[in-house]
């Protein structure tokens, strides 16, 4: 079954939050966690979240604890989708080839010397 992603606009952010899932893309992520290693504001961090889970890349889970025993607020974990992690590889070569300088036409890295 082929599950149809919605478009997802990668910004530095966005491309900075899809390296860090990328790195192991099994493993769940919080949202500090996530803001400390891809170097994302929290400000900045959790509309990009709502956008990344909203397109499919991304799935987000409660934690089950009782925050009067654990004395902190449940976290909410995210981890990548199958399609998301197929699609993050895609878009993120995408997004790194908009960044490429242009060849300029005609030319050609080592051209045969005349005569040969």
């Amino acid at each position: 079954m082929v599950v149809r992603m919605a478009d997802l606009n990668i910004t530095p952010n966005i491309a900075r939050l899809l390296r860090v899932f990328l790195e192991d893309p099994e493993q769940s992520h919080f949202g500090t966690e996530l803001s400390s290693e891809a170097r994302v504001s929290a400000g900045s961090l959790y509309p990009a979240l709502r956008r990344m889970e909203a397109a499919g890349f991304i799935e987000g889970e409660w934690e089950a604890i009782d925050p009067s025993v654990e004395g902190r607020p449940a976290r909410r974990y995210y981890k990548l989708t199958a399609n998301g992690t197929r699609q993050a590889h895609l878009q993120l070569a995408e997004y790194s080839a908009s960044f490429a300088p242009p060849q300029p036409r005609g030319w050609m890295p080592n051209p045969a010397p005349k005569g040969a």
